[in-house]
């Protein structure tokens, strides 16, 4: 009898381990889409970048200046010479950013950013793309729709 209840307890116990795992990776996880980088330069609170989060796909280690475009819509110009990008350990976040210095996405303008398939772990011919608003939105998140979870 005792070695049941014994049992028991251990049971419980490991469960409420693995209960308390899952729920902090999962906590850190983010769902899949892009967001804005708000960030306070010399008192300038201003959009400086976005991240892009993936799902189920991961990023290639390396994103080469020719597999990417970072689009401004105000002026149709390609911003990438002015932009740094890093893709995170676990593959699945790409940051963009401007190079200090180099200004912001201003007032009334959005950005596209597009990626080419070699990009992404195991893709071929297709071309990724992710647009959103660059004025500043508090807590602002764009998902991808459901049917082209990332």
């Amino acid at each position: 009898m005792a070695i049941v209840i014994a049992m028991n307890k251990t049971i419980i116990i490991l469960a409420t381990c693995l209960l308390l795992l899952l729920s902090l990776t999962t906590a850190h996880s983010q769902p899949a889409g892009i967001s804005q980088f708000v960030e306070n330069r010399n008192g300038q609170v201003s959009v400086w970048g976005v991240n892009i989060q993936l799902d189920r796909l991961s990023f290639n280690e390396k994103i080469m200046p020719n597999q990417i475009r970072i689009v401004d819509h105000k002026y149709s110009r390609d911003l990438k010479d002015i932009m740094i990008w890093s893709v995170s350990k676990n593959r699945k976040s790409l940051d963009i950013r401007f190079k200090p210095g180099m200004g912001d996405f201003g007032t009334g303008n959005a950005v596209t950013i597009y990626l080419d398939a070699s990009c992404i772990a195991g893709q071929q011919d297709q071309l990724f793309e992710w647009t959103i608003p660059a004025d500043v939105q508090r807590r602002l998140y764009y998902q991808a729709a459901p049917a082209d979870r990332r």
